[in-house]
């Protein structure tokens, strides 16, 4: 374990100016001084994880940019995550669903509206989700014109039909379970290499495959839910 973090940086400076040599780093983020001599097959997922994380931390970057950064972390790691960005000196970058851990740590919010639009807001997640909020009621307040033409019933009026799933979806839909199986099976692959005695390399490759491959089981299950719904239409 102490190698490993050796490798990285012999003294990290953090942004509030304490020098903290390799042995401290860890003891930071939970590795006590009986833990520095295991080797890394000795490690739990949860563990390798963490010692990830105070790699990159130990290399003393400029910018970090963490996707989903919380997931399989500790709740004590979380938090000493959350603390080592407070004294941080330089830009985060978060992307996260764990609106806790952004209400903590950022100071600016990047809002995609899903339609190609882009906002830059000056506030956490909650203070955006509450500005977007009061922007909504006052929308909805104003009174709407309806044009004439709107106005005038058609002799086509009536309960719309629900859309049916086209052949292409429903083959797509067939086969759509067995995918997220498999992504489900190389996932649990990356699982043992985390458990295993496997090289820094290797660890780190399977920690990025394991990264994408919940990304695309999420994308994948959400595919599967739409098509679903427009199967059972039918």
């Amino acid at each position: 374990v102490i190698d490993y973090i050796r490798r990285r940086a012999e003294i990290t400076t953090l942004g509030n100016g304490a020098v903290l040599d390799p042995e401290r780093l860890l003891e930071r983020f939970l590795f006590d001084r009986t833990m520095h001599d295991q080797r890394l097959s000795t490690l739990s997922g949860g563990e390798l994880r963490r010692l990830q994380l105070v790699a990159t931390l130990a290399e003393n970057p400029n910018l970090l940019v963490l996707d989903e950064p919380t997931n399989d972390l500790d709740v004590d790691t979380i938090e000493l995550l959350e603390d080592y960005i407070d004294g941080f000196d330089g830009c985060v970058i978060v992307v996260s669903h764990d609106r806790a851990f952004l209400d903590g740590v950022t100071e600016t919010t990047i809002a995609f509206d899903g339609k190609g639009a882009v906002q830059l807001f000056p506030g956490c997640y909650s203070d955006y989700r509450e500005a977007a909020a009061e922007l909504l009621a006052e929308a909805e307040a104003k009174p709407r014109i309806v044009p004439d033409a709107a106005k005038k019933p058609s002799a086509r009026d009536g309960k719309e039909r629900p859309r049916k799933a086209t052949w292409a979806e429903r083959k797509e839909y067939e086969g759509i379970l067995d995918q997220i199986d498999a992504l489900e099976a190389e996932k649990a692959s990356c699982e043992a290499v985390f458990g295993s005695p496997a090289g820094a390399e290797e660890l780190k490759e399977a920690s990025l495959r394991y990264a994408e491959l919940e990304k695309l089981i999420a994308e994948r299950t959400a595919r599967w839910e739409e098509l679903s719904a427009l199967v059972e239409e039918a």
